[in-house]
């Protein structure tokens, strides 16, 4: 079939070698090549069709994404097709990545815009998820190594995905995961990565900064965790009579008890990946991981330099010069590293400030040892003193017989 891409067409299926349209007469190949066969989705933006490129021997397959704002108002209609526009510059860059797809074309034609992109043969995540069932610790834990390598190469080009779900996420025949859609993405500097813009992605992925118009890189390690977590669990936000439930988060504290799920399924999961993911999930941006590197290194089990590690974290924090922390141990490698770098980052500070996390008591303790150590007989206990004068007589006697 070939499918009509005038928006106003009645009857937009046709057979599959017209070269217009049946019902309205329009012209069925954009550019002379490029063969809308059906409908593979539609947002607030516009509609994505699979296609076929006929200027090509083998007439591959492609998609094309078609701009169709639903949304009403000058300002939002510019905002709309900014958003669109970029999605074309983004891929443009970001598809020499093998695990985004590739631009292929970008047109205005019959005052429509439309962005024509290679086209990954597969299911994405949530269709995993409804034909397989829920994730496995390994499958959660391939997630992560895949995903993490393309959002650091993201974030190398200044970019934020800011919409990463499962939608989003497809396994190619070859079982290989790409990252898809990058219609809201945001290139940033680092004099705008904190100025407030336009809240875009989705609500039950978006970290709370990005749903007050802030973005930032971690802000797509929330998501990734999100993703993570809810293709482990199965669990998404339902609405009931009129009220949102939702069984991983508590939407009154503003929670996440996903941990809870899982006692109360009986679910055992690594220890070490819960750690990570929930510092993916910090609310405040500064409390998560500040590159993908970091999760990479502690998801395999490889301890890293700690202090090199808290000095980086600090320096993104707050980029001003930070002074070196002194040396520490390396600490047992049977810990947890995710609380090797806590004890590590206490362990400094004490070192440094000792008497601020001396116990009260223990002060005193500590003191009376220093007086016993310099005048011991005036602390040895009366019994004490007897047992020591028998020991003597004791000594005294054997050695007479």
């Amino acid at each position: 079939m070939s499918y009509c891409l005038n928006i106003n067409c009645q009857k937009p299926e046709n057979p599959l070698t017209n070269q217009f349209c049946n019902n309205c007469g329009t012209k069925l190949l954009l550019k002379g090549r490029y063969r809308a066969i059906k409908p593979i989705g539609q947002g607030g933006f516009g509609k994505t069709f699979l296609a076929i490129d006929e200027d090509i021997p083998s007439k591959p397959n492609c998609v094309i994404k078609q701009f169709f704002p639903s949304i009403q108002g000058s300002n939002a209609l510019a905002k709309a097709r900014e958003l669109f526009t970029q999605e074309a510059i983004r891929l443009d860059d970001l598809g020499k990545h093998k695990q985004i797809p590739q631009l292929l074309a970008y047109f205005e034609e019959n005052s429509q815009l439309y962005l024509v992109q290679q086209f990954i043969d597969g299911d994405n995540l949530l269709d995993e998820l409804r034909n397989q069932g829920r994730f496995s610790e390994f499958k959660v834990k391939e997630l992560l190594n895949s995903l993490l390598p393309i959002l650091q190469f993201v974030h190398e080009k200044n970019v934020i995905h800011r919409d990463i779900k499962p939608e989003n996420i497809i396994r190619d025949q070859s079982g290989k995961l790409v990252l898809i859609d990058f219609g809201v993405s945001k290139q940033l500097s680092q004099t705008v990565i904190s100025n407030q813009g336009t809240m875009v992605g989705t609500n039950s992925y978006a970290p709370p900064e990005q749903m007050r118009g802030i973005v930032h890189y971690s802000s797509d390690l929330y998501s990734l965790a999100v993703t993570a977590i809810r293709l482990l669990t199965g669990c998404f936000p339902q609405e009931k009579d009129g009220v949102l439930i939702d069984e991983i988060f508590d939407v009154y504290t503003m929670s996440w008890c996903w941990e809870k799920w899982l006692t109360k399924h009986n679910i055992s999961f690594n220890q070490n990946l819960i750690n990570i993911l929930n510092k993916m999930l910090a609310e405040k941006v500064s409390d998560r991981f500040q590159s993908c590197q970091e999760i990479l290194t502690l998801l395999n089990n490889n301890s890293p330099n700690i202090n090199q590690t808290i000095n980086q974290t600090k320096a993104i924090n707050n980029p001003v010069n930070i002074t070196p922390q002194k040396t520490v141990n390396t600490p047992s490698k049977n810990l947890d590293p995710l609380i090797e770098l806590e004890l590590q980052a206490l362990k400094t500070e004490m070192t440094n400030a000792p008497s601020k996390y001396i116990d009260p008591t223990e002060q005193e303790l500590q003191k009376l040892h220093t007086k016993m150590t310099n005048s011991p007989s005036k602390y040895i206990d009366p019994i004490q003193k007897e047992l020591e004068s028998l020991k003597a007589e004791l000594s005294n006697f054997s050695k007479e017989n």
